[in-house]
């Protein structure tokens, strides 16, 4: 897999993930054993086709899903559903912190810190959820998706950091088993296809050798083809 993008830090110079551990690992070959690789990452994302994922990730459309390409990158922040100023800020601090104290935090930790210790938040009807969720910095559509009016009498029972920090529990959970989950599905679709390839196979045992008689033996220079007995 190709490096993780550099992203420009506060002072100008370019700064790097300190932990670089992939998103997908033991998947890459998994479906490379299927016949159906992975993309080459573009731009940190890695293109997962929605198979894959069903209903556990981000809302998109089309036949894939971009995913972080490492844990520890701003693509993560924004996959987790900060708008793109955000994860910046979010990013860049993250940096600093980890250049100063090696090992101290985790980037997810310094995205709910940012919800946490942020100063609005709204519950109930009389409060405005939507403002309170463009301060913590959301972005637009995950905004949308909690303000959902169908869902209304529900989300007024807890705040919007609540669900905010439910959500980010929610899609980091996902990358996190995302590895696993598509390796065991790979495993099982290549499993099930030599399954299928076995049994399309001729049974190469005669009836009359069923029956006990001796058959002439066949030449080896043509083996036949036939589904293991």
């Amino acid at each position: 897999m190709s490096s993780s993008p550099q992203t420009p830090g506060p002072s100008g110079q370019t700064t790097e993930p300190s932990d670089k551990t992939p998103v997908l690992q033991k998947a890459v070959n998994a479906l490379a054993d299927l016949g159906t690789p992975l993309s080459p990452p573009q731009n940190g994302l890695i293109q997962v086709p929605t198979t894959y994922l069903e209903s556990t990730s981000p809302t998109h459309t089309g036949d894939t899903v971009p995913v972080p390409e490492y844990f520890e990158s701003l693509q993560t922040l924004l996959y987790i559903g900060f708008d793109e100023d955000t994860a910046r800020t979010v990013w860049e601090y993250y940096q600093r912190v980890i250049q100063s104290f090696p090992g101290s935090t985790t980037l997810f930790d310094t995205a709910v810190a940012r919800i946490e210790g942020g100063d609005v938040n709204a519950r109930g009807d009389d409060e405005d959820y939507d403002e309170a969720l463009k301060s913590m910095g959301i972005e637009a559509e995950l905004r949308g998706d909690i303000l959902d009016e169908e869902f209304k009498e529900f989300r007024l029972k807890e705040s919007a950091k609540f669900w905010v920090l439910g959500v980010f529990n929610a899609r980091m959970t996902v990358l996190k088993e995302l590895d696993d989950m598509i390796t065991t599905m790979a495993e099982e679709s290549l499993a099930e296809r030599r399954q299928q390839q076995s049994s399309s196979l001729p049974d190469c045992a005669p009836e009359s050798s069923r029956s006990g008689q001796q058959q002439p033996s066949s030449s080896s220079d043509d083996p036949p083809q036939c589904a293991p007995q």
